[in-house]
């Protein structure tokens, strides 16, 4: 029999053995192997598989674990236990978007597969780094070591190999805006992975195809891939996974205006991200986060999640990002008015795009900067900065142009080099045979001839289709810029317009002004020069005159004021709630006196007292100069009518007068001619208190309704909120 510890070794040794075929993968199995054995192997093997599995859900320990894998295969020389520790310490720098760790790992890890001739290991290797050097977006070097990686899985008849490199090049194709080919690669990954239950795998594959789906403007169909990919990502506890799925499904839910649905997943991914300590992943869900705020209105709560997003992007160097959050503060800022702030924003966005060569941003930034100028009156500096901008434009244009033919050119360079490697070959074998050569001869430089001449065809029609849609995008902007000039051109109108309004509207109040003084001087002078010859009624009658010449001359100036501020800006609307009733009825008892000399009948049909939500000493003065007017224009023996009528959101305010009314023409220039108006009668006005009453009403967001006919009197009405 064997001797207790023998026996025990031995388990360990079987276990150690069966362990990767029978699949065992339970974390506290692993754990406790890990403190059983004693041989070196086994206990390196066991770090690593240890590794892998907590790589999703505690990435932290997983690292500690490859970490010791990886000196204790170093101290004993263990080259297959160091390549597999390299590899788990590579994906999860990958897992935390730190891509140049991860290249460093992933490339040791190859270097030892290949001096051990691992076939699966140098595949497996080559992948992770396909995928490393597409996040650089340097797609051909990541072509290049797909394309070794499905080789060798071709070799070994690797399906699921086969299906994760079907969607890397899917993804490649994605980012190349190759979306047609790239969902055919995505679904036949997704097959492969289906057919062998990879939950990882499909999570990814429905991942990339609600990608595809998203960037075509397919949303539901997007929507769907993506909530399939989450709940798969969610079984496994990949919380890498789970968040990337929630922030694409917070942009699907952001474009179907699912605001509040958009936050909880961009939450949840921002939750996520900061708990693994990816700072690239933190500050994306921050400025999506901002984005939504911003479209709901919440552009405090917006400018907050863009400041923490642009703190993030600095720690990780990332400039595309910087500027992205730059921008959108500058909009903020351009939205609540600071333009200096939004202008500093803005040129910190164009001095690192200049830098970086980051030129659409830059475009974006000189356009809103300009924009800001346009407002601020800059008017050379912000046609400057739009000259620049379709400088921009054009060189985009230009590099494409360029890109398109130096790819031509490559591509042209390789097919003769194929074709003269060829033709050289043929030579070698055909020397003695010369009639044979010949005809080879004439017959390559035909087929030469005949692509060089498609070729410089194909580069002559792509050129001209380029420099066409570059003239139509050179016309665009001229039209634009035309009708920035004639934009430019009606507000100088606009403003020629308000200065002369202005000259006329002085000429018109010092001409009514004066009126009613010289009016008091008169009768004052009269009293004065007779006194004592005056019979009591005349002198009655002329102190009421008097009394009524300085009403119009203190109504005049307490509108000219009241208009004056309100001009300048310094008279600000004060909401408040208070009692109709009240307001109404203080304006009554003012010009009750007044219409008792004229023995107009003044009528009240008032409603229950409402409260309203107004400027009490806006609606003051818009009541004032309505019952002034009426009593102005009424003649004796006529009345004056004012009632409410009370609504379920509004209560509407009637002034309604027996006076001599308005003509169709003289209602219809009541606001825009304005300012002055004579009647035939004889009855005059400066208009300066209609205008007024026109303003205070529109700061409350109302209008002033007229009704009017000659000698038919005229109705005013207005609608005030009530209290909610």
């Amino acid at each position: 029999m064997l001797k207790p510890n023998k026996r025990t070794l031995l388990i360990i040794v079987i276990a150690a053995i069966t362990y990767p075929l029978i699949g065992q993968n339970n974390v506290d199995s692993l754990k406790m192997l890990l403190t059983t054995t004693n041989i070196d192997t086994v206990h390196i093997k066991t770090l690593n598989k240890l590794s892998k599995e907590l790589r999703w859900s505690d990435p932290v320990l997983a690292m500690e674990y490859a970490i010791k894998a990886e000196k204790k295969s170093t101290k004993n020389n263990y080259k297959t236990g160091l390549a597999i520790a390299y590899h788990n310490i590579g994906a999860i720098y990958a897992d935390k978007q730190n891509n140049e760790l991860a290249l460093e790992y992933y490339n040791k890890s190859l270097k030892l597969e290949r001096e051990l001739k691992n076939k699966i290991g140098i595949a497996n290797s080559c992948g992770n780094i396909g995928l490393i050097y597409r996040r650089q977006r340097k797609f051909e070097k990541a072509i290049e070591y797909h394309n070794q990686s499905l080789k060798l899985k071709q070799e070994l008849n690797d399906t699921i190999g086969i299906a994760y490199s079907n969607g890397n090049i899917g993804i490649i194709f994605t980012e190349q805006g190759k979306y047609d080919k790239a969902l055919i690669h995505f679904y036949n990954s997704l097959r492969i992975k289906e057919s062998l239950n990879d939950k990882y795998g499909m999570a990814n594959s429905y991942g990339n195809i609600g990608n595809i789906y998203f960037k075509i403007a397919s949303f539901d169909q997007a929507k769907v891939s993506l909530q399939r990919s989450y709940r798969l990502f969610k079984e496994i506890n990949n919380k890498a996974g789970i968040a990337i799925s929630s922030l694409h499904l917070g942009d699907i839910y952001f474009n179907q205006v699912s605001y509040n649905k958009a936050i909880a997943a961009y939450n949840r991914s921002l939750e996520i991200y900061i708990e693994q300590g990816n700072i690239k992943g933190i500050a994306d869900s921050y400025i999506k986060l901002g984005d939504v705020y911003y479209a709901q209105g919440k552009i405090n709560l917006a400018k907050d999640d863009f400041t923490k997003s642009l703190e993030f992007y600095k720690k990780s160097s990332n400039t595309n990002g910087i500027i992205s959050a730059r921008i959108l503060l500058a909009k903020y800022y351009k939205r609540i008015e600071s333009y200096d702030l939004s202008e500093m924003q803005l040129r910190e966005s164009i001095r690192l795009a200049n830098k970086d060569i980051f030129l659409e941003h830059e475009k974006e930034a000189l356009n809103i900067l300009a924009d800001i100028l346009l407002l601020q009156e800059q008017y050379i500096e912000a046609a400057n900065l739009l000259v620049k901008s379709r400088e921009i434009t054009d060189t985009l244009h230009n590099e494409k142009i360029i890109s398109e033919v130096t790819k031509i050119q490559m591509q042209y360079d390789f097919d003769n080099r194929l074709k003269e490697k060829a033709y050289q070959e043929k030579s070698n074998k055909l020397v003695q045979e010369l009639r044979l050569k010949r005809v080879t001869y004439v017959r390559n430089i035909s087929i030469i001839g005949f692509i060089l001449v498609l070729i410089i065809s194909c580069i002559l029609i792509v050129y001209m289709r380029l420099v066409r849609k570059k003239n139509k995008l050179l016309e665009k902007q001229k039209m634009r810029i035309a009708n920035q000039v004639v934009m430019l051109d009606e507000q100088k109108q606009k403003l020629i317009q308000v200065n002369r309004t202005k000259d006329k509207f002085m000429s018109i109040i010092g001409h009514d002004l004066r009126n009613p003084f010289n009016a008091i001087n008169s009768f004052v002078s009269l009293v004065t020069d007779q006194l004592i010859d005056f019979d009591k009624d005349v002198f009655k009658k002329y102190l009421l005159l008097i009394k009524d010449a300085g009403n119009n001359a203190q109504s005049l100036l307490e509108n000219l004021m009241e208009w004056g501020m309100n001009q300048s800006g310094e008279l600000k609307t004060q909401l408040n709630e208070v009692v109709l009733n009240d307001i109404i009825r203080g304006n009554l008892l003012l010009i009750k006196e007044l219409a008792k000399q004229k023995n107009i009948q003044i009528i009240e049909k008032l409603e229950d007292s409402p409260f309203v939500v107004i400027d009490k000493n806006m609606i003051n003065t818009v009541l004032r100069n309505l019952l002034s007017n009426a009593v102005k224009f009424t003649p004796e023996k006529g009345s004056i009518t004012l009632k409410t009528q009370v609504g379920i959101n509004e209560v509407k305010v009637i002034v309604e007068d027996t006076g001599i009314g308005m003509s169709e023409n003289q209602l219809h220039n009541l606001f825009e001619e304005g300012l002055y108006t004579n009647l035939e009668t004889g009855v005059s006005s400066s208009g300066l208190g209609i205008v007024l009453c026109r303003d205070f009403l529109q700061q409350h967001n109302q209008k002033l309704h007229a009704k009017s006919h000659v000698g038919n009197g005229s109705v005013f009405w207005f609608f005030l909120p009530l209290v909610k």
